[in-house]
């Protein structure tokens, strides 16, 4: 298998092919956004093959402008229907970990299973929940509502395992890069 950074045209044809039928459409940014990001250098695509360049799965990255903490936001992972099951998305997150060395930590966004519509919602979730954490993403205390969906912040220390406070500051840093500050709210999850 190799995991490889992949050109707009790439991008756009798996947006269209996949990403479609993977994500719902409340979740998937307009294609025009992602091309604007692309084109300003703050996003990323990469592919995944297996030796015989079966197209496997992809990732798609924010990178915002450097601050203080380098983050990236993974945006969307997906392995494709063929080689579900098989590892693959495991095998890529911790690919990535290695290609992304030169950052402090990879951030994401999880649906929050306490926001579950049904019990096949949060059966759901919580399998997302379990696949990240079984991969080295640790639960952070802060959660967020991007366009009325709540999600759980996940975070994978690469060179920086960060606080609260800093995986807000960075998140709001890249929502503000991403969208309009009306449609998305950050906080840290009250404690018990």
């Amino acid at each position: 298998m190799y995991i490889r950074k992949l050109n707009l045209e790439e991008i756009r044809n798996i947006y269209e092919q996949y990403m479609k039928k993977d994500f719902p459409a409340n979740e998937l940014r307009p294609f025009a956004q992602t091309e604007k990001l692309y084109q300003n250098q703050h996003y990323e695509g990469y592919g995944m093959y297996d030796d015989t360049d079966v197209f496997m799965a992809y990732a798609m990255y924010v990178r915002p402008p450097r601050h203080e903490i380098q983050a990236v936001l993974l945006d969307y992972l997906a392995v494709v229907p063929s080689a579900r099951g098989t590892g693959a998305g495991s095998i890529f997150l911790q690919e990535m970990q290695k290609m992304f060395r030169d950052t402090d930590v990879m951030l994401l966004e999880v649906e929050n299973p306490d926001y579950a519509s049904s019990h096949e919602d949060l059966y759901v979730r919580r399998r997302r929940m379990k696949f990240y954490m079984k991969n080295d993403l640790n639960v952070t205390g802060v959660q967020t509502c991007v366009y009325g969906m709540e999600y759980k912040i996940l975070a994978m220390p690469i060179r920086h395992d960060p606080s609260d406070h800093e995986v807000i500051h960075t998140m709001s840093r890249i929502y503000h890069h991403l969208f309009q500050p009306e449609v998305f709210e950050l906080r840290r999850k009250e404690q018990a």
